[in-house]
């Protein structure tokens, strides 16, 4: 008892030496070449969480920091660099050299510790904020889609889209906000559309489950949206653009920072009218007649978020936030003074709300804790009698909560270990649904608790390593554990990674026990038997960049067990009308969709990526990815391929900039090409979604006039005008000889060629 009251003495006066050793840092960092203060660059202390941002005049202030610290400086716009204190604590100046590459990046992700990319033994790849604003990508499914050919969107007709990640589809994608959880929208998946694109710094990416910092259920990969920080006094931004078929999106956003006080406040409205991409369809006979069908339906959203930080003493800060945020998806009435057969509009309203404490006692310790909840409805609001629902009534799809608690810890052990462990407990309730079984009670749910160790360790100035393992209890699945190890080697511009990991999902209470009628008669139904998914992934990736060019290429295998498809089997006359008496007479389609575990897949992939800047202010950049994926579980003479496969998809981009005093101008040429995309439900009736390319010419001018800064952007989307125009519906006969009818599957639902403006304003206090 003597010994261990001694040793928690020591332990105890140990960490207060190290706390009385910290230290307050000031400096300013500027650019090397004209002495400009660089607003927004990064400082932190190397290896650890602490750090700060430069203000309006380039200043920075860091509470916490030990005498021998090292700082590592970046911005988006320049090289990365370390610097020694040394002992010093104020008048450092820090002078950067312009970077003509987005390289050298800081991440968070792939660690969970502040990293240089080309420094992580886990591949990233990282979209800045200047790259998404120049695009003008006005949605996060945007942004993803120009930028990283790995990703896909697979249109679902009435119901949106689906963006698809290596060959998985996004309820495998493990989608953050500053490292915490977006928790669903009752598909298993979120809504991407309540991101507020003008306040991202960055978006970092992480294939595969090669991270177990955040959850096991990663299987396809994270998306990190990383949100610019409140900076020292006030700055007001707007930012309006506009496109043909009445879309048009507008933000307005207040970013404050007074003492101790933060403050972000933003409010994001979209709109949109509706299109369509072919007026005709088949009918029976196999003739084309007029037809309503909406390729994309009218819509309109708005999201109000707000956020507040507070520095309680040194190294201590809290924070509460919050947003809301309401969809209406607007169907016609009418189309071409013909009644439509639509029968309700399609409501979504999400409101979240959480808050947590960070607490960096030095370099060596930084404890955090957290805690969100994310509460999802989607309503279908009727505007034609159907049953007993009449107009002006209301009729909940579906109803979500989600509650999630964290704690967390980074510990410096030694000069070669770095320790991340953590605590998470996850309550997910389904309150309200469309239910496959009527023995059910309305609400259902589970909850998980899940602990986990990473190690990150530097072995040598040539070779680090990532080690990690979680551990998670599921209420109703029981007990599972993931590992996952990533290695580097490093030689001056060269770097050799290799990765695996092990991935965990357990199903969607919405894949378990929802329900779904399309307009054209399809039922979907949930499978209350199915069973966990897992996963094994590996990777191997290889880099080699200079100060003017980076290429890579990066090579992975996943192997997924039980994997949850939506299979297709075909019913007799006497099925259809049982499934009727259960699901209603809008049940018409003699071929039924249930949610069932395939035995076994597996995706393999190759991902090659290059950047290079040529002189003169031209860059290029391109990459190419290849994915394919087979159900290994097939019966012997059928299509193997995975739904939603889509095998090759590239993006290339070419831009130049050039400043002029006050003014600089960016020239972007973007252009996406995705292959034949094959669908489980349509490609063996009418054949797979067919190939395309969309190019976008996008000009960036931006005025620097003192405390004011103003962009405009002029540009042309789709510059070919290429649209997915077959036949709204199309006719085709079943296995059993019947003529049956489905919506066509179309490749993209862009309307064709489209010309947009924007105008983003900032207003700095100074």
């Amino acid at each position: 008892m003597k010994r261990l009251k001694y040793g928690l003495l020591c332990a105890a006066l140990s960490a207060v030496f190290v706390a009385q050793a910290q230290q307050i840092v000031t400096g300013r960092v500027t650019d090397i070449e004209t002495g400009a203060p660089i607003v927004g660059a990064t400082v932190r202390v190397e290896r650890t969480l602490t750090g700060a941002t430069a203000d309006n005049n380039g200043e920075f202030r860091i509470a916490h920091a030990a005498p021998d610290a090292v700082l590592r400086v970046s911005h988006l716009s320049y090289e990365s660099q370390t610097v020694a204190l040394d002992g010093r604590t104020s008048g450092i100046e820090i002078r950067l050299k312009p970077s003509q590459l987005n390289i050298g990046q800081v991440v968070v992700t792939g660690t969970g510790t502040h990293r240089r990319a080309d420094d992580a033994p886990v591949p990233m790849t990282i979209l800045t904020g200047k790259e998404l604003q120049e695009g003008v990508m006005t949605n996060l499914e945007d942004a993803l889609l120009k930028s990283d050919p790995s990703f896909a969107i697979t249109p679902l007709g009435s119901m949106g889209s689906s963006i698809t990640m290596n060959g998985l589809d996004d309820t495998y994608i493990l989608f953050l906000v500053d490292g915490q959880r977006m928790l669903g929208s009752g598909t298993g998946a979120p809504d991407l559309a309540r991101i507020d694109m003008a306040n991202v710094k960055r978006i970092e990416i992480l294939d595969g489950a090669a991270s177990m910092l955040y959850g096991s259920d990663a299987i396809a990969g994270v998306v990190n949206i990383i949100t610019d920080d409140p900076r020292s006094g006030v700055e007001l931004s707007t930012r309006a653009s506009l496109r043909n078929h009445g879309r048009y999106e507008h933000s307005v956003g207040l970013d404050a920072k007074e003492g101790k006080l933060g403050i972000y406040t933003s409010f994001v409205h979209q709109q949109a009218d509706g299109w369509r991409l072919n007026p005709l369809e088949e009918d029976k006979t196999g003739e084309l007649v007029p037809s309503a069908r909406m390729a994309s339906f009218a819509m309109a959203s708005n999201t109000v978020s707000q956020r507040f930080t507070y520095d309680l003493a040194r190294g201590l800060s809290v924070y509460a936030e919050g947003s809301y945020y309401h969809y209406d998806q607007l169907r016609p009435r009418s189309i071409d003074n013909e009644e439509t057969s639509y029968k309700y509009d399609l409501g979504h309203q999400n409101y979240t709300y959480g808050a947590g404490l960070k607490y960096i006692v030095g370099d060596r310790v930084s404890l955090f804790a957290d805690f969100h909840s994310d509460n999802y409805t989607s309503t279908y609001d009727y505007f034609v009698a159907s049953g007993d629902l009449r107009p002006g009534d209301t009729e909940t799809r579906i109803a979500t909560r989600f509650y999630k608690a964290s704690l967390k810890g980074i510990f410096k052990l030694d000069r070669h270990n770095r320790l991340s462990a953590g605590l998470e407990y996850l309550d997910d309730r389904l309150d309200d649904y469309l239910s496959t079984s009527a023995t059910l009670p309305t609400a259902v749910g589970n909850y998980t608790l899940s602990a986990y160790l990473q190690d990150e360790v530097t072995i040598n100035r040539h070779w680090q390593a990532l080690v990690g393992l979680r551990y998670l209890y599921h209420e109703r699945m029981g007990s599972h554990a993931t590992p996952n190890v990533s290695v580097m080697y490093r030689a001056g511009g060269f770097k050799a990674r290799a990765s695996y990991a092990s991935g965990y999902k357990t199903p969607a209470l919405s894949e378990i026990y929802t329900f779904n009628v399309s307009k054209d008669g399809a039922l979907t139904i949930g499978n209350e038997d199915l069973r966990p998914e897992k996963s094994h992934y590996a990777s191997l990736n290889l880099e080699y960049g200079t100060g003017r060019m980076n290429f890579s290429v990066t090579g992975f295998y996943n192997r997924l067990i039980d994997k949850v498809e939506v299979e297709s089997f075909e019913v007799s006359d006497e099925e259809l009308r049982h499934y009727q008496s259960i699901y209603g007479d809008g049940v018409t389609q003699q071929i039924v969709k249930k949610r069932s575990n395939i035995d076994k897949a597996r995706i393999a992939g190759v991902t090659i990526s290059a950047q290079a800047y040529l002189g003169a202010g031209f860059s290029v950049r391109g990459a190419y990815n290849f994915i394919d994926g087979v159900n290994l579980s097939a019966p012997d003479g059928t299509d193997d391929r995975l739904d939603k496969n889509i095998r090759h998809a590239g993006n290339v981009s070419a831009d130049w900039e050039h400043a002029w005093n006050k003014y600089t101008l960016h020239v972007e040429l973007n252009g996406r090409m995705s292959g034949k995309r094959y669908s489980s439900t349509y490609s063996p009736r009418i054949g797979d979604a067919p190939a395309y390319s969309l190019w976008d010419l996008v000009t960036t001018h931006t005025f620097r006039l003192g405390r004011v800064i103003l962009t405009p952007t002029i540009g042309i989307e789709n510059l070919f005008d290429y649209r997915d125009d077959r036949p709204a519906y199309l006719h085709y006969t079943n296995a059993s000889g019947k003529a049956a009818a489905t919506m066509s599957p179309y490749a993209t639902l862009t309307p064709g060629r489209t010309y947009f403006f924007s105008l983003a304003i900032r207003l700095r206090s100074k």
